[in-house]
């Protein structure tokens, strides 16, 4: 997750302008032989230009179904799918799974 961490940080702050991913999920991580995860499926990355560093959209964002509660794209939106990715891989269960409905839904 460190890998995955530190791409998403290099995509939002490496350079001048922010690239929002967009997609980000666990099959978007692909491991090499040293078990090194690399971030690839940038079919839907973002490029943020302007002052407010965010863009509208008004066609689907992810593939996941899981949006930042801002409802735009921004890289707070690549940071709550990452979070969700974490608790995905650390449970064993997925977003979508019974035991997230009612009083545990996020």
């Amino acid at each position: 997750m460190i890998d995955v961490a530190s791409a998403v940080v290099y995509l939002h702050f490496g350079h001048s302008t922010p690239i929002i991913h967009c997609d980000l999920k666990s099959s978007s991580v692909l491991l090499d032989n040293n078990i090194v995860a690399h971030l690839s499926d940038f079919g839907m990355a973002k490029l943020l230009l302007g002052e407010d560093q965010s863009l509208t959209q008004t066609q689907t964002l992810a593939t996941t179904g899981f949006y930042g509660r801002e409802g735009h794209a921004s890289t707070n939106g690549d940071v709550y799918n990452f979070r969700i990715m974490i608790m995905e891989t650390f449970s064993g269960k997925k977003l979508t799974d019974e035991i997230f409905h009612g009083e545990m839904t996020l």
